[in-house]
């Protein structure tokens, strides 16, 4: 199981993040929130008494001496602004509501499955130490991210830049690497869903203690830009991948889950996928190998501690 520190710390930064969405909220939307709240509260005693009163005096109640139950009023009154202020908040123009990344590394303990195990990986790789082999997921069209961007392909290729003596990046070799390795082959897009590209020279990432990069194809987009998934290609992926480092001697691995992140795949079937195959393939080797599983924001941990709380 997941230890209970790691999953209350996990569920306090949760409702910290509540409370810094509610501060982002518009003011008509916490007006809205507020009024309906407290005018509900205001119904709910009067209301309750009204119906203990019929149910077990069986008698309908007359109206209170001294005139109406300004409670009631007053419940309703405010639950009707509280409509208003809402109906407002509809109009207003929204902004998008992105959940944040976290910029930071989070572990959690192991969870075993057969010889090995597996940890739940949040925040940005740039912190990785000691991972043998990284995978990296990509599209169709086998572009790196750019070497700012927030990609696990962006990121690895930055840190496997050579940089000056001010940290300017004066060799882009993944990059390059990709450029020579497309020529190679004579294609330059368009490649299968499942396959894997294994690049053995780590350049810069070797300070990160990695030995090998996997780039796995693992998503395709659309005309549109929406992207896919295939529950064949990734169990494909991760059967690659767990062999490749069984094959090797390699100890730890990590994999981020397929289709998070700049994917902007479904959140349920990106994990679902992943998770599922991870597992299979886990419970068929008898050799160990330590999977961390990456993702990078507040709900895709929370999903993601469930998953592996449920696997013994």
């Amino acid at each position: 199981m997941v230890k209970n520190d790691f999953l209350v710390f996990v569920l306090i930064e949760y409702f910290v993040r509540l409370i810094e969405r509610w501060r982002s909220k518009s003011i008509p939307m916490k007006a809205a929130a507020s009024t309906i709240f407290i005018g509900g509260t205001l119904l709910a005693v009067p209301w309750q008494e009204i119906l203990i009163n019929n149910v077990f005096a069986l008698e309908i109640l007359s109206p209170k001496e001294g005139g109406a139950d300004w409670p009631v009023i007053a419940g309703c009154f405010l639950i009707v602004v509280g409509v208003f202020f809402w109906v407002w908040a509809c109009f207003e123009v929204k902004q998008p509501d992105k959940e944040k990344l976290i910029n930071d590394k989070w572990i959690s303990s192991a969870v075993n499955v057969s010889a090995s195990k597996v940890y739940c990986y949040c925040g940005n790789i740039s912190f990785l130490s000691d991972i043998d082999v990284v995978v990296a997921s990509e599209n169709t069209d086998f572009e790196l991210g750019g070497a700012k961007s927030i990609s696990v392909s962006g990121r690895l290729r930055a840190m496997a830049a050579s940089r000056d003596e001010f940290n300017q990046i004066t060799r882009d070799n993944l990059e390059e690497w990709v450029i020579a390795w497309k020529e190679i082959k004579g294609k330059k897009r368009d490649f299968n869903l499942g396959l894997c590209i294994e690049c053995n020279e780590p350049y810069e990432t070797s300070r990160y203690g990695i030995k090998s990069i996997i780039f796995a194809i693992a998503i395709s987009k659309n005309d549109t830009g929406i992207a896919f998934l295939e529950s064949a290609s990734i169990r494909d992926i991760i059967k690659y991948v767990v062999d490749y480092c069984v094959a090797r001697g390699f100890k730890t691995v990590f994999i981020p889950v397929f289709g998070l992140g700049k994917g902007n795949c479904s959140r349920s079937e990106a994990l679902d996928y992943t998770l599922s195959a991870i597992y299979f393939e886990l419970k068929r080797q008898s050799s160990g190998l330590d999977v961390y599983v990456g993702v990078y924001r507040l709900m895709d941990v929370i999903k993601l501690g469930g998953i592996l709380g449920k696997w013994k």
